[in-house]
């Protein structure tokens, strides 16, 4: 089942340009991938020129190289580039006024001088902090590991490479990516769900021997 939303910028005329998103738009996945990755104009403009979208990923940039046996989680997946549908059906289209953008899907992400919105039955609320762990979602936003996939960028063809080292709590996680010195996307199995993005701490502690230990 699909999960439709749709993601806008407020123009400097005042219009609200906008896309659709077909797939995840729930906060957990879309609302923390835009309040993350998408945090500078020119990204956002990059996003909204991609015109509607199956997917939402982390980048704007680059043609979606999903296979059968491996999921592209980095990159965006469009209609227009991905799928050769026709710009004029499938372009970002322009609302003449916020109540009208906020009207256009049942979840609605809103870029507007610096900060991101979500609106979602009538209540809009500012997600541009971290510490904005969830709203309309089901589930809890930190769940058992065991049915977690941890992801650090390599680059290549398939910049997301899943770690071949796990954790077994969440502290031993925040851990381990101060060991490796990398950023690391944590994503449920079952539904490809980013749930996490853990950063190293800017200058890294030594590795302990309970880190070097941990598998």
């Amino acid at each position: 089942m699909s999960t439709n939303a749709i993601i806008g910028k407020l123009q400097v005329d005042g219009t609200y340009r906008a896309v659709g998103l077909h797939h995840d738009g729930y906060f957990s996945h879309a609302g923390r991938i835009l309040r993350t990755f998408y945090r500078t104009e020119k990204r956002i403009d990059a996003l909204l020129a991609l015109g509607n979208l199956s997917g939402l990923g982390p980048s704007p940039y680059s043609k979606d190289a999903s296979t059968p046996q491996a999921l592209d989680k980095l990159h965006c997946r469009a209609y227009i580039r991905g799928y050769g549908r026709k710009e004029k059906e499938e372009k970002a289209e322009t609302f003449p006024g916020k109540e009208l953008f906020f009207a256009g899907g049942e979840i609605a992400y809103l870029y507007d001088n610096g900060r991101w919105y979500h609106a979602c039955g009538g209540r809009v609320t500012d997600i541009t902090s971290p510490l904005v762990s969830h709203l309309e979602e089901v589930y809890g936003p930190y769940p058992n590991l065991k049915d977690m996939e941890v992801y650090a960028l390599k680059g290549g063809d398939y910049p997301l490479e899943r770690m071949a080292r796990n954790a077994c709590t969440w502290q031993e996680l925040d851990a381990l990516a101060a060991q490796e010195r990398q950023t690391l996307y944590v994503f449920r199995r079952r539904d490809n769900r980013l749930i996490k993005i853990i950063r190293p701490p800017v200058s890294g502690p030594a590795a302990t021997n309970a880190d070097k230990t941990m598998t």
